[in-house]
Formats: C-alpha cells, structure tokens, sequence
C-alpha cells in the first residue's frame, strides 16, 4: 500500500494547477474504493461457496481485490494530496500579495542571519515562514523564549520574538515560485515539506509586534523548553565550531555551523551526522529503557516510546527523525502487544504516516535520503548473519579484539549498504559522492555515541548547576577529534566525485541491480537457491536489456545543441553545449551579497549535466550584470579560452584549473567548436590602424557614450560590447549583449555584413531597454524569435517601445522575469523553444526553411518569401525533456 499511496502522491503533483484536477482525482479515488470493496466481498464470497474446489479460484480473486485496493490507495494518495494543497493556501489566497497584517504562534526559534530575521508562524490553520530584512545584529539562532536565557534582540533594542510567542506581522504574502532555471532546487516544495505554505514578507522590524502567549500544545511546550535548555547549555559552556556539531548531532541544527566544517563532513561522508536520523532515536529509547528497567519490561517500553516522541519534538531532523519515530513505535508497540513487527513493514507504515500528517514530506531531499538509507540498511542487514566459530573458548582479550573486528565489519557492512542505497538520491540531488565514506564512518563509529550521549547528559549536569558543566571538557576534545577526520578525509585525494544527475532511467536500472546483487548476498547462504537458477538469470537478463533499451532511448541526442538563457535577475548568462560535446557560455550573471548567479545558478547547471569543461567564455564587458558570476565558474570549472569586452577582466585566484587563453576579438574573428557549430563576432568593429602602423585593442576601447545597467550613467561599454553569431547548420542565433542606439548603428553600419538576412532566434540587447532594440536593427536581423533576459529594476526594463516594436516584427518573445529559464535545442534543421514557467505555449518548433511573415514595414521581403505558417502550440507539462 506504500508504495501506491506514495505513488499517487507524486502523480497528483503533476497535475496541480489543473482546475479539474481535484473533483477529477476524487470521482476516480472513490470509484476505485468502491471497486476494491467489491473485488474483496467477491473473493471473500466466492471462498465461503467453494471452499473445496477454488483454492486456486481464491487466490485468483484475492489478487484482483489485492490489486484494485493497491488502485484505490493510488488514487486516494492523490486527491488527498490535492485537497491538503487547496488547504494549505486556503488561509493565505485572500491576502496573498496585499499588505496585511497577519496574527500567529512562533512555533520553531528564529533566526538572525546577515541581518535578516526569519522564523516559523503558525496562523490559524497554516503555517509561514516570515522573514524580516535590516534586522540589527546577529543570532546564532537562540532560543529566546526561555526565562533561562538572554533575549537576544534587533535594531534599536527589539526583542527577539521566541518560541510560544504570539506575534502579528505586517507584510505581504507569497507563494514561492516554481524552479526558474533547470535543475534548479525546488525550493516552493522544500518549505511545503516543512509544512510551510507560503513567505511573508514584513515591512521591517517595527513590523513585528510580540503581543503575548500564543497556542502551543503541551507536549510543544515541553520541546520547546527542552530544546532551549539544552542549547542554552551548550552555547554557554561549549561555544564555537564544536557546540555547533553538537547541535547538529544532537538536534539537526546546523545555522551556526561554519560552511568549511560542513562541506568537509559533506566530502567526507559523514554529513549524515549532522542530521538527526535512526540512530539517535535507537540511543534515545535504549538510554530510557536500561534507565526504567528497574520498573519492568512494560514501563520500560512505554517509557522508550514516550522518550522516542519527546526526543522527535525537541529535534530539528525533518523527515529522517519522523521516519526513526513512526519505525521505533511501530516495534516498541509490537513488543509490548506481544506481536511481531517486520523491519520493512514498519518503514512502509513510516512512509504512509509521513506523508498522512503531511502531504509534501517526500518533496524534501532528506525524506528520500533517508528512506534509502534504511531500505538499503535492512536489505543487506535482513538476511542470516554468519558467526565466527569458537569465539566462546577464547580469553578475555581475544573476545575483545573479535569483538571489534565482528563490530567494524558490520559498521563497514551497514555503511556500505546506506551509501550504495542513497547514491542516486544523493547524485540526484546533489551531484556529488563521497568514495571515503566506509573508510571514515569506520574510524568514526566509536565516537557518535558517545557525543550524541554525552552532549545531552553534559547539557543536562550543566543546567542542575554550572559546576557541572566540566563534563564539557571531555565532550569537546571528542568533538575536536570528529571534525579532525572529517577534515582529513575531506582534503583526501578523490575523497569526492562529482557526476551528473541520474534520470529515470538511470534510477530504475540502478535499483533494479541492487535488489538483485542483495538476493545474490543472502541467497549465495543457501547454495540450493543461488543467483543464477534459470528464472533468476533469464529475470535479471530481462531487466537489464529493458533498463538499457529505455535509457539509450530518452538518452538526450548528442548531435543537438542546446541554448541555455537562464533568469538570473538583471543579468546576462548563457549556455550553449551539446551532451558529451563543446560547451561556451556567454556572460555569468551577477553577483553580490545575497545572490551569486555563477555560484547560484550557472555552476550547479554545469554539475547536475556533466558538463565538466568550458571551451569558450566571452565576457561581453565589464558590467557586474554580466561578468560577477565570472569568480566561481572560473573557480569551478577549466576554460579553455577566453574573449574580452570592453572593461571585461578575467578574476584572479580562480582556482586550479590552469590559465586559459585570453583574448579580446573584433569583428570577424571566428571560431569553431564542433563540424557545423561556429560562432563569429560581429561588434565591435577592428581597430583602424594607427600613425605607426599598429592597432589599439579596440575590444577595450570605449567608443562615444553607452550606459551601465541603468538609463543613464555613460562609460562606452555597452555600445562596444561583443555581438556574438552562432551558426548551427541551418539555425542561426544572434547575441547582442547590451548595446544600445550609437552601437547599433555602428553594427548596422560595420558588423551587419557578417549577419545573415535573418536570424532563427534573437537575444534582445540590454535587457529591452529604450535604448535598444530599434525598428531598423530589428528591419536589418528579422529573427523569428526572441529573448529578452531581464528581472526586477528600477529602470523600467523592459520598455514598452521595445516590446512593440518586436511585436510589430512579428517575433515571439520570451522574458526571463515572466518565464524563467528560456531552452532553445536544434540540430540544425529545426529549432524548439521551451520556457521553465511556460505561461504561454511551452514548446514551439519550426523548419529554418519555412518563410518569415511580420516584417517592419520599412522593408521589402522578397519575392520568394510567403506567409509563415502558423507556429503549433503543443502546451504539455513544463518539464524539459531531456535531463
């Protein structure tokens, strides 16, 4: 039932948005209850008439009821997900995008970071995230609620709003945007598996009011009160890097831990540490048993559960503690009704629980991470252990060194198994496997308990009185000792690969294999049932030929290109590349204090889709919007050759990676990345020879008045910067940068002879400010379609003159504020389009030798060109097709 419940789940995501998606999943959910109601009565019937002649019959009918309520679970899985959905933004939608003030219940500590303040709150039936920017000072995330602890505060002396407060806020609500570029994270269906729904936004500081106790249930308030003890403890007595792995052993939190430290556990394969998960629920009830073992077996089960769920309150560990939760009260439940529990039963109940309380929890990377894991954990762990013999006759010592050898062979094991289980969900999501992961889960085994332990028990002597709080002493060198291998490991050569992210495909294939290499290991225990009978071999034969036949046929066609304009804001930052072949991009985005497009955007592009090497960079010019981005993909990836813009400069300390070719082109200068994939500069043009002879570098020579990001601030590079051509086959894509009037026509005047009559597809200069984009450029290029990338400015981009003039020509345009993303794929006989928001049509296709329609008026289309035929509208899902 799991599986299908989650499986509708999922199905039903696809089709939010759809109005009739909701009456339609509940007449279909209902019609398969009924039906599976009816197979089951059936059956059960047809058994009770013929008990002697229809086993056969019985098992026959017991399938089919088997089968329709499998039916049913999927579709009620969906249409419960969509009403929860509709509920989720039920309470918000009236207000949404208006100023209001909104009254609730913070219900998780807040936190101040660079000066922005963010916390959870609890309205009447939803739940946001509310933040708040020119908060003064820094938090580290203190709980300030407690009585215990300081009141940490903001500007001018605000007090910090703590757990159990009741607050209003006055702001704006919103819904979080789907993923603006590919493989983007999804970071609308992250706070949704936080069970949050929507942003508010609050007009500053003095917008926040603390108006008293809000509603917190009981056993929330126990947590809470938990929780601030114990950080309120160990900030006190263990500050700094080692307190704050503490707290992420302990808790999951990780706001104070340093970004260094956490990606060398990341590298290392050991970041699963920082995150609550089965073993700290497995200490937590083993501690409460042998503590209440006195009382009996059944208070000690009873205890162990109540500290289970204590301990999942107080705990910040998302789905991977929910999941621990639901699994150790299933056994412990089993244990004391004296009824036995399956290992892979209880993570089946833990799934449907989860995602019963809430719909989205398997929309958080760490729900899959950790089901995985534990899949994989009981998979490799399920079957018969073999024991060395003898053991029992050997002395104390040797018992001790068997002992642990038998003991680092089953961490090895059992590390083995989460790690080959979690590999494509961590490659998915990630793009990235630590290969020292048995290796430093080994060493560092012995010390997890006892941190997780003593971190408690540490934090509770400190609380009863500060003389206690000695036992920190030794809990910080243990600490010390943890992160001092997590570091070693991490500057280890080849401690991490990075891939591209799996697909489907992939991810069957994949799973497939691992089901049938755990068989092979329990039943290589059994001779008479190995691996390799005819039905198993024939079976395993099948699934790879099919996995194969399915992955080489979505696989993406290497002989397409692929034209990546992503939304990074007001910024520039294109991508071209084939699978497996050349890539250039054009411009990285901005960068500043809270968004880095080349760190942000343009990297985990080139991460999630192996693309491992840059043959071409060109920086138009000089403008951040354009060139900030250029540190961290310098620092990234290798380049191969750079061209320069005017005022454009290639950032120094930018990695191990080699020095690539520099050189600051003019007009005609060509290159050619691939057979029939060339790019031509077409602007500016090529320096006029001076008195002596020689020529200036005219790429960083500023010609009379261009203009920064705004409409008015002149230094020449805009009207000097590089025009780029790319011709693939028949397909012809056209690359403006930002110039603007006086570079327009200087490129009319000089550059225009190496532009053909018309281009396929058209990046729109500057942004489509009034300066750009005229009637005679667009009179002289006539490009079918366009992109204009541009996102929120105070200089009104893009203007309206532009877009009507490209509506007068007739172009298609694509804006990146409005659609994200903007994919363009040809193999240079024909071009598609696709935008990531696709609020119009997602996907349009034409033949290069097809006519164009809608010119300028003031020109003069040929004899042989006709009307355009009609470009097809094909709508569908807003999923790239490949990758």
């Amino acid at each position: 039932m799991g599986p299908a419940w989650l499986a509708g789940m999922m199905a039903a995501r696809w089709t939010w948005g759809q109005a009739a998606s909701l009456p339609v999943w509940g007449l279909v959910a209902t019609l398969a209850v009924a039906g599976s109601w009816w197979l089951r009565a059936r059956s059960e019937g047809r058994g009770r008439r013929r008990p002697a002649r229809d086993g056969v019959g019985l098992r026959r009918g017991g399938g089919l009821a088997t089968g329709g309520f499998l039916v049913a679970a999927f579709f009620v899985g969906g249409w419960y997900y969509l009403g929860w959905r509709v509920s989720l933004a039920a309470e918000i939608a009236p207000y949404a995008g208006k100023p209001h003030e909104w009254w609730g219940t913070v219900i998780r500590e807040p936190v101040v970071r660079d000066g922005r303040l963010e916390m959870v709150v609890r309205l009447t039936r939803a739940t946001v995230l509310v933040r708040v920017a020119g908060w003064g000072g820094e938090s580290p995330g203190d709980p300030a609620g407690s009585e215990s602890l300081p009141q940490a505060s903001g500007g001018q002396g605000r007090p910090l709003p703590a757990v159990g407060h009741l607050v209003s806020v006055y702001g704006t609500a919103a819904y979080p945007s789907s993923p603006r570029n590919p493989g983007e994270f999804e970071y609308a269906g992250w706070l949704r598996a936080q069970g949050m729904g929507a942003v508010i936004r609050a007009f500053g500081p003095e917008a926040v009011q603390i108006r008293g106790k809000g509603r917190l249930g009981l056993a929330a308030r126990a947590a809470a009160w938990l929780r601030s003890r114990f950080l309120g403890a160990l900030r006190s007595y263990l500050p700094g890097v080692e307190g704050a792995v503490v707290e992420g052993m302990v808790l999951g939190i990780r706001s104070g831990l340093p970004p260094d430290v956490e990606d060398s556990f990341r590298r290392s394969g050991l970041v699963h540490l920082l995150a609550v998960s089965g073993s700290n629920v497995a200490l937590v009830a083993g501690v409460m048993r042998s503590l209440l073992g006195w009382a009996g077996a059944r208070p000690a089960l009873a205890g162990s559960l109540v500290g289970t769920w204590v301990f999942a309150a107080a705990a910040s560990g998302g789905a991977s503690v929910g999941r621990a939760a639901v699994m150790a009260t299933v056994m412990l439940l089993g244990r004391l009704l004296g009824r036995p529990s399956h290992p892979l039963n209880s993570l089946a109940v833990a799934v449907v629980v989860l995602t019963v309380l809430n719909p989205s929890a398997w929309e958080d990377p760490g729900f899959w991470l950790s089901v995985a894991a534990t899949a994989g954990i009981l998979g490799i762990s399920g079957g018969p252990s073999v024991r060395s013999p003898g053991a029992g006759g050997r002395s104390g010592g040797a018992r001790l060194l068997v002992g642990l050898v038998r003991g680092g062979r089953e961490v090895l094991a059992v590390t083995c198994a989460a790690q080959a289980a979690v590999l494509p969900v961590s490659l998915y999501y990630f793009q990235q496997v630590s290969l020292v992961a048995p290796l430093s889960n080994v060493l560092v085994f012995p010390f997890t308990g006892a941190i997780t332990v003593g971190g408690m028990a540490s934090a509770a002597l400190a609380s009863v009185h500060g003389g206690l709080a000695v036992a920190f002493a030794p809990l910080g060198m243990l600490v010390r000792a943890v992160v001092s291998l997590a570091r070693f490991w991490s500057e280890f050569p080849g401690a991490a690969a990075t891939l591209p992210a799996p697909r489907w495909p992939h991810l069957l294939a994949y799973y497939l294999a691992l089901a049938w290499v755990l068989g092979w290991l329990k039943w290589s225990l059994l001779p008479r049932h190995g691996p390799w009978t005819r039905p198993r071999l024939v079976l395993a034969v099948l699934v790879g030929v099919v996995a194969l036949a399915t992955s080489v046929a979505t696989a993406p066609p290497r002989h397409v290109l692929q034209a990546v304009f992503f939304s990074v804001g007001q910024g520039d930052a294109i991508l071209l590349w084939r699978p497996g072949g050349p890539a250039m991009l054009v411009d990285c985005g901005p960068a500043g204090e809270s968004y880095d497009a080349g760190a942000a955007t343009v990297v985990p592009y080139l991460k999630r889709f192996g693309i491992r090497r840059l043959d071409l960079l060109v920086l138009t010019h000089g403008h951040d919007d354009h060139t900030g981005g250029a540190q961290a993909v310098l620092s990234a990836v290798p380049v191969g050759e750079v061209w320069l813009g005017p005022g454009a400069v290639v950032p120094t300390g930018t990695g191990g990676h080699g020095s690539p070719s520099v050189r600051a082109p003019a007009a005609g200068h060509r290159m050619a990345l691939a057979p029939g994939w060339e790019v031509t500069v077409l602007h500016p043009p090529a320096p006029a020879a001076g008195p002596s002879g020689g020529t200036a570098t005219s790429a960083h020579a500023a010609p009379p008045a261009g203009s920064e990001g705004g409409e008015g601030e002149k230094d020449g590079q805009n009207d000097a910067s590089l025009v780029l051509l790319v011709r693939y086959g028949q397909v012809s894509i056209l690359l403006a940068a930002d110039l603007e009037k006086e570079g327009e026509a200087l490129f009319l005047r000089e550059g225009a002879r190496f532009c053909p009559e018309g281009v396929d597809l058209f990046k729109v200069p500057h942004h489509g400010s009034s300066t750009s984009c005229s009637a005679a450029l667009l009179a002289r290029v006539r490009p079918r379609f366009a992109v204009v990338q541009v996102g929120p400015n105070p200089f009104g981009h893009p203007a309206q003159a532009t877009l009507r003039h490209l509506e007068e020509a007739g172009v298609r345009v694509w804006r990146t504020d409005r659609d994200g993303a903007v994919v363009a794929r040809t193999d240079g006989r024909s071009l598609t389009v696709h935008a990531m928001l696709a609020q119009q049509s997602s996907r349009v296709a034409f033949e290069p030798g097809s006519a164009r329609v809608g010119l300028n008026p003031c020109t003069s289309p040929s004899s042989e060109e006709g009307q355009r035929p009609a470009i097809p509208d094909t709508g569908g899902r807003r999923d790239l097709p490949w990758g």
